[in-house]
């Protein structure tokens, strides 16, 4: 297993966990114990840093200097693996993230859409689409369009294009 697909993996084992928070936050309501509330903000806090470090890496695959052609080669379907269908949707996810910043009143709604974005997508490359994979990945785009038009002005689409 490579370095990405072990962060891949870590991210969707802790949105596993911050799902099974959050339903607890739900059924206690003000009751609920301060320490569930600040592992569901440090859960968010550690996805959206494995977010970044998994962009990173990404990046300085594709990036790295070439010394041997074979290494190039190498380097280079490596990096290719990384630019399918879903790379455009993670990277404008990672700007709007960054363009909102933790202090903004929907950073936690970005963190919630990237969290389930990212599983989906990780099951998708995983074990191949379906239509409820299709279904749920078209919600969450949705729900990001909402909050890229309400928050930056533009689509997510358009954030998209402007990456790319």
């Amino acid at each position: 297993m490579s370095y990405e697909d072990d962060i891949r993996e870590l991210i969707e084992i802790k949105y596993r966990r911050w799902q099974e928070l959050k339903k607890q936050e739900a059924l206690f309501g003000k009751k609920t114990d301060p320490g569930v509330l600040i592992e569901i903000r440090d859960i968010e806090v550690d996805i959206q840093e494995m977010q970044t470090n998994l962009g990173k890496a990404i990046v300085n695959l594709s990036t790295a200097p070439q010394h041997q052609a074979q290494s190039h080669s190498t380097s280079r379907l490596e990096s290719l693996r990384f630019r399918d269908i879903y790379h455009p949707y993670e990277t404008a996810l990672s700007q709007l993230l960054q363009d909102l910043g933790p202090d903004h009143s929907r950073y936690s709604d970005a963190i919630t859409y990237q969290a389930r974005l990212t599983l989906i997508i990780n099951q998708s490359r995983r074990y191949g689409n379906t239509q409820s994979r299709e279904t749920a990945f078209a919600e969450v785009i949705d729900q990001l369009n909402e909050l890229t038009l309400s928050t930056l002005g533009l689509s997510f689409h358009e954030l998209m294009e402007q990456l790319d």
